[in-house]
């Protein structure tokens, strides 16, 4: 393995890093905003709902073209740069309508040039062991929700959340442009290299290609059982936004709630390998049925339970599914549908992160609004849950003859 190539794990990890301190960074900083303005959570997690609807279709429709056409350090780098100029344009924010516009422009770029484009970056610059590779670049991203726990609620406490936006646009900045300009090239053949692992990649090219045509896959009920079950389980994960005033509402101080979303993150690292692990000997299903049987557990947890310890706890019990949908749903593809179109079957069902965050993230805020309290929305994430579990394990046990289809 060439300078170059750990070069490229290190700009994938910290594209993936800036993702994940953006993302949970709303927890934070929105509930501040929207005290400040006036407004309900509800209106202020608009923002973070827009977010993720602009970016998934921006993943499933702009950004396949545009790898193809400027490459994915161009992605990178001028992605970057527009979103820190719209995180930093944010702590202008004065209404509603302003916050809306930033919300959707923010979408254009963010999941694309982080969580996108981290697992494109892997696929280019590694032809073999790829999902050992994206795993070691999970784990490795798990600094910037660390981070954000860490030393955010600081900064907006003492600076408030204008301040914190304009940090968050830096920080932006120094993970995704700077890398792309010292440490990612678009290809290893811009460099004179080829793909790490690719001459094993070509003793195996004479395997034959089975699985289903897309055009047939997209009419078929396992695809519409995983993909709304993918849409649930990330609308549920949409809580992470939540978390700073969830914790609150159980007893701790924005310190103490940071202190856990730095946990989070922590607790990510040996989640996302352990994931990668049970995947590899006992199967995708019963990893998903593993994880969603924990976060079920933990979400009794906060409806029964208040104090640092218990919330200490529903963390490490949410972890699992928190990072199942980056791990698992390329692999679920995989299993479900094969490996003739998998790459036009992938760009929608990744899609379900985003288009659940957004859903999810607004059904968090019309609940608190509603009832004054998280807690009916935890007691119907909880059925919830299972619905979609239910759901998987219908399109997993059911479609696996179309992945073995000739």
């Amino acid at each position: 393995m060439s300078s170059w190539h750990i070069r490229a794990m290190a700009a994938a990890a910290m594209a993936m890093g800036a993702g994940g301190m953006v993302f949970l960074s709303f927890s934070i900083t929105l509930p501040l905003l929207a005290k400040d303005l006036h407004l309900g959570l509800g209106q202020a997690m608009i923002y973070a709902s827009l977010n993720a609807l602009v970016g998934a279709f921006s993943m499933a429709v702009l950004a396949p073209a545009g790898v193809r056409r400027f490459g994915i350090r161009a992605i990178v780098g001028f992605g970057g740069a527009w979103t820190a100029l719209v995180l930093v344009l944010t702590s202008l924010v004065n209404s509603l309508p302003m916050l809306i516009l930033l919300g959707a422009a923010l979408g254009l770029t963010l999941p694309t040039c982080t969580n996108l484009a981290a697992t494109a970056i892997v696929n280019i610059w590694f032809a073999a062991r790829r999902g050992t590779m994206l795993g070691i670049v999970l784990a490795l991203a798990g600094g910037g929700g660390i981070a954000t726990g860490v030393f955010l609620p600081r900064i907006v406490e003492g600076y408030g959340w204008r301040v914190g936006f304009v940090v968050l646009g830096v920080a932006t900045a120094a993970l995704l442009v700077l890398p792309s300009i010292f440490l990612l090239r678009s290809r290893p053949q811009d460099v004179g290299l080829v793909a790490h692992g690719s001459l094993a990649e070509e003793a195996t090219a004479a395997t034959p290609v089975l699985g289903i045509r897309a055009a047939l896959a997209f009419r078929t009920p396992q695809f519409a059982a995983l993909a709304i079950g993918l849409v649930g389980l990330n609308a549920i994960q949409a809580m992470q936004q939540h978390l700073a005033p969830i914790f609150a509402e159980h007893g701790l101080a924005l310190i103490a709630a940071g202190t856990l979303i730095s946990l989070l993150a922590l607790v990510a690292i040996p989640s996302t390998l352990a994931t990668g692990v049970l995947n590899d000997r006992i199967g995708p299903l019963r990893t998903v049925t593993i994880s969603t049987v924990l976060l079920v557990v933990g979400l009794l947890v906060v409806h029964l339970t208040s104090g640092y310890g218990p919330m200490a706890a529903f963390i490490v019990l949410l972890s699992p599914s928190a990072v199942m949908g980056p791990v698992l749903t390329s692999i679920l593809v995989r299993h479900v549908f094969g490996t003739r179109d998998f790459v036009r079957l992938l760009g929608p069902l990744m899609a379900t992160m985003p288009a659940g965050i957004a859903l999810g993230t607004v059904l968090w805020g019309v609940v608190v609004d509603a009832t004054g309290s998280y807690d009916l929305g935890v007691v119907i994430s909880m059925g919830a849950a299972v619905v979609c579990l239910a759901l998987i394990t219908y399109a997993v046990t059911t479609g696996r003859r179309l992945a073995l289809s000739g």
